[in-house]
């Protein structure tokens, strides 16, 4: 399971970590069958915002997805979301299929003394 990921600190960073990482470790498993799992984030399909425009992150990730789909291996890969951009009455979990952000349909996160924010 791939869960590190860049931290958005530069191209470099991104191509390094969240395409690298990805390649260097299908390449390690030298043709062995395993299960990947591979957790990439919400917006990877937008390569036009701000963000993926300034760091590249996102077109890193979307290659590395594109890595693990014509690995021939199985595989499941998760775009997760924020837990924390939603109103603080909102205890659900909304799961959601394609790249799809809908800040109304998140689950709170807790607070440090038990409450949502």
């Amino acid at each position: 399971m791939f869960t590190r990921g860049s931290d958005g600190d530069g191209k470099a960073a991104s191509e390094r970590v969240d395409y690298g990482g990805v390649r260097n470790v299908l390449a390690a498993l030298q043709g062995r069958l395993a299960r990947v799992a591979l957790m990439t984030t919400i917006g990877v399909t937008n390569r036009t915002s701000a963000y993926n425009r300034a760091t590249e992150a996102h077109d890193w990730k979307r290659r590395a997805e594109r890595l693990v789909r014509v690995s021939g291996l199985p595989y499941t890969i998760v775009r997760p979301g924020w837990f924390d951009h939603n109103r603080p009455d909102q205890h659900r979990l909304a799961m959601l299929q394609g790249d799809l952000r809908d800040l109304a349909r998140l689950i709170s996160r807790p607070t440090e003394k038990g409450a949502t924010s």
